[in-house]
């Protein structure tokens, strides 16, 4: 998602999720908790504040869920 836009980010993430195609995609967000260091080095830090705020929503978890996208992590199995 771009970090130009801070307003309606969970519109935002709703659109790109609806065009996303089948298969396998990787979703990069920014998401940071609103700091005076994030706004100290981070010109774009309203975006990653709102990407946190969005995407800890319930509001997204439940369009997630009823697009029936699934969400799978990179964290490598544990074999034992």
């Amino acid at each position: 998602m771009s970090l130009k836009t801070p307003e309606n980010r969970l519109d935002q993430a709703r659109q790109a999720l609806s065009s996303l195609p089948a298969g396998i995609t990787h979703f990069i967000i920014h998401p940071s908790k609103d700091t005076p260091e994030l706004r100290a080095i981070a010109p774009d830090w309203r975006c990653r504040v709102a990407d946190y705020q969005t995407f800890t929503d319930p509001a997204l978890r439940a369009y997630i869920k009823s697009t029936g996208i699934q969400i799978i992590g990179t964290k490598p199995s544990n074999p034992h």
